[in-house]
């Protein structure tokens, strides 16, 4: 039987945190999550086949320190090393930004390589813009990852 992407997002998200003892990963057939500290959190959800960056968030307390990219990072090194697309939706839920501008969470998916997927559009229930992103994992990966899914597959 063979995996699904959201299996094999799972297995690289788990190889790609290995070595960090801050964070704690839980995953399951349908979300996986990051976790740093109590307050700082990126789920990730499998959607009829695609994985999401669902859902995040950085205690107030830890902004401006990197953290949140770190996070998104990890995803972001998953997905290239599964060869699997992360989609991902930014909305201004906290108004930290202006209204009509792009949220800090996609400003930071497209620092590490996401790409525009469409215009922005509204969401009327939330009443905010949404931004959609996509990071375009090729499925045999580049050079690097291919050494990477081959110390995945030997351990």
């Amino acid at each position: 039987m063979t995996p699904t992407n959201f299996q094999k997002f799972t297995q690289a998200l788990l190889y790609v945190t290995r070595n960090n003892n801050n964070l704690r990963v839980r995953t399951n057939n349908r979300n996986a999550e990051i976790k740093y500290g109590n307050n700082t959190y990126l789920r990730f959800s499998n959607q009829n086949g695609k994985v999401w960056a669902w859902k995040g968030q950085v205690a107030p307390n830890k902004y401006q320190q990197g953290i949140g990219t770190r996070l998104r990072k990890y995803g972001v090194n998953a997905a290239y090393l599964a060869g699997v697309r992360l989609y991902h939706e930014g909305i201004n839920v906290r108004n930290q930004v202006p209204p009509m501008s792009m949220p800090i969470s996609t400003r930071i998916m497209r620092k590490l390589g996401a790409v525009p997927t469409g215009p922005r559009r509204l969401r009327f229930r939330k009443k905010k813009y949404s931004f959609l992103s996509v990071v375009p994992a090729h499925p045999k990966g580049t050079r690097s990852m291919t050494r990477r899914k081959n110390s995945i597959r030997k351990e």
